[in-house]
């Protein structure tokens, strides 16, 4: 049986089924086979429940002006849609629950109830949660929903049927009882909240919880979160600097953190800790 559950939840844009090969391919060879094979790493796959609207749109759009824009000008609209379009269509359908909304966050818990079943449902298995990018807003969501919102329909099991046969240990462990870790990677939380005069964390889910947010200075998408306010003062911020010399100096240094020594290093001497290990 497994021992503690990995959870890796990608960022905006069109995603392999892959994402998330690099780190692990580096947490084994920095923490080894004996290690690795104690944890349940699941990736959270929630990109097609955005991508397939968003495809459709920018298809029916290039039917109706396909003399008018150039092959480059259609790519980089479609590189546009599939990215930027991620983040404020996830926070419309968040904030109406709608049933693409809903497909996000039953991925979140369909990638929770495959780690516990490795682990024998063993509601003591502690959880990480790594994110890298809207990742991270994805999880704020999904705890936000789970501990803040009162009417939040992706959780109540009349409108999520993932959800009826769920007793009440297991839900409460969904809902992040024994998340220890939340560790994000160019994180773009405060782009969501950057206009609001107020801005409110989500309630921790565990006693436990502790939240280490990278950066690196060159990454115009990855940001530090202490500054959004009181509840956020918990989070632990550390600027670093991912990737080569001239890739690393750039904002594609957004694209890096994975599997980058000082970022896979510190996630892996984590699981370390949570292992005993």
């Amino acid at each position: 049986m497994k021992e503690l559950i990995v959870l890796a939840v990608h960022g905006m844009g069109q995603r392999k089924p892959n994402f998330a090969d690099g780190l692990e391919e580096k947490l084994t060879e920095y923490l080894g086979n004996d290690v690795m094979n104690k944890v349940s790493l699941q990736r959270v796959k929630y990109y097609s429940a955005l991508q397939a609207p968003q495809d459709q749109l920018i298809n029916d759009i290039w039917q109706t002006y396909h003399n008018r824009f150039s092959t480059l000008s259609n790519l980089g609209r479609r590189f546009f849609m599939n990215s930027f379009s991620d983040a404020t269509s996830l926070e419309v359908a968040g904030r109406r629950q709608t049933d693409d909304y809903m497909e996000i966050i039953k991925a979140v818990q369909a990638a929770f109830f495959k780690g516990m079943n490795e682990c024998g449902f063993n509601t003591n298995v502690p959880v990480v949660i790594i994110c890298h990018s809207l990742g991270a807003q994805v999880i704020s969501n999904y705890f936000w929903d789970a501990l803040n919102r009162n009417d939040a329909k992706v959780w109540d099991k009349n409108h999520n049927d993932f959800l009826q046969n769920i007793d009440d240990d297991k839900l409460a462990y969904l809902k992040g009882n024994r998340v220890k870790l939340l560790f994000t990677t160019g994180c773009n939380i405060p782009l969501f909240l950057g206009g609001l005069q107020t801005r409110e964390c989500f309630t921790k889910p565990s006693i436990e919880f502790s939240w280490l947010n990278y950066f690196d200075g060159d990454d115009w998408l990855g940001w530090p979160l202490k500054e959004l306010g009181p509840s956020y003062q918990f989070v632990i911020d550390q600027c670093v600097s991912v990737g080569g010399p001239i890739s690393g100096n750039t904002p594609w240094s957004h694209t890096l953190y994975w599997t980058d020594k000082d970022v896979y290093r510190a996630f892996g001497d984590r699981i370390k800790g949570f292992l005993g290990a």
